[in-house]
């Protein structure tokens, strides 16, 4: 779905691949919905026999399932309802996990700047890893440890060489003293641009809460009308729709968000596409597949 890489480029998905299932996991966050997952994309792989790009989408669904399990566990979610989480409720604790999705981008962040690092110094550019990323990493890390108070002075230290590196090099390309520290304190500039990508990730909070406060609302409203035998068989019409329609939904959102995560604030710090596809002489024949019917 996204641009292929240029020749002699990094193909991402090495690296792309584990934090995409990680960070679909953790926005679905429930295992009720995951088991859910593994038994109807199973079915419909054995009903249908998808081909193609159709296979692969469903496949990487089935492989985030594994994810959404266990994130599902840690967190205590399934089908909406909270029992005994191994780390914490994120419907119970929304500050903490806030602060978890955040420390997350920060680390798939870290990760394609670490990614661009490599790729300039096998390029020999050496001074642009240092200027253009590692300044970057010090400046987020500095940040990030001075809102704690027993590694504020380090996170100070850290944020300060940072910034000067970025406020003396950032320039360097530009002509004159004068477009050298433009450049400067433009680059430094930047940093309201890693913050909002940081703040990007706040969406797998959203994602993880609206997974299951929808399912709670459905088991409620299920509860409600279970004073009869009648109502308990509505009961169960409404747990099956109720669910069904709620991992739907947090299926598409999730899909969607999480590719927004990696193609925009992953891959914009070390992708480069514009590539073509090799593409060499072959038979390319089409058929088409009759099937026989009743013997007619």
């Amino acid at each position: 779905m996204f641009s292929v890489p240029s020749y002699g480029g990094y193909d991402p998905n090495a690296v792309m691949a584990p934090w995409y299932w990680l960070i679909f996991g953790m926005m679905m966050g429930d295992a009720g919905y995951g088991l859910m997952m593994v038994v109807l994309i199973s079915i419909v792989k054995k009903i249908m026999k998808p081909k193609g790009d159709t296979k692969k989408l469903i496949n990487v669904l089935l492989y985030s399932s594994i994810t959404t399990i266990l994130c599902g566990v840690l967190f205590g979610s399934y089908f909406g309802e909270t029992w005994h989480p191994i780390l914490f409720s994120p419907l119970e604790n929304p500050v903490q996990m806030l602060i978890v999705t955040l420390g997350i981008g920060v680390a798939h962040i870290f990760t394609g700047l670490i990614v661009q690092i490599v790729n300039s110094v096998k390029a020999g550019h050496w001074l642009d890893a240092i200027c253009d990323q590692v300044s970057w990493i010090l400046v987020i890390s500095g940040i990030c440890l001075i809102f704690l108070a027993a590694t504020r002075t380090v996170g100070i230290v850290l944020a300060c060489v940072g910034a000067a590196i970025i406020l003396f090099t950032a320039g360097r390309a530009k002509k004159g003293i004068i477009g050298k520290i433009t450049g400067g304190l433009v680059g430094l500039y930047g940093i309201t641009n890693y913050l909002s990508d940081i703040l990007s990730y706040s969406r797998i909070l959203a994602l993880s809460l609206a997974t299951g406060v929808v399912g709670m609302v459905m088991n409620m409203l299920a509860g409600m009308i279970q004073g009869s035998v009648i109502g308990f068989v509505l009961s169960l019409l409404i747990y099956i729709v109720g669910h069904v329609f709620n991992l739907v939904l947090g299926l598409l959102s999730a899909y969607v968000h999480d590719c927004r995560l990696q193609y925009i604030e992953f891959y914009g710090k070390f992708y480069e596409g514009s590539g073509k596809l090799f593409q060499p002489l072959s038979i390319n024949p089409k058929y088409i597949q009759i099937q026989e019917n009743g013997g007619n």
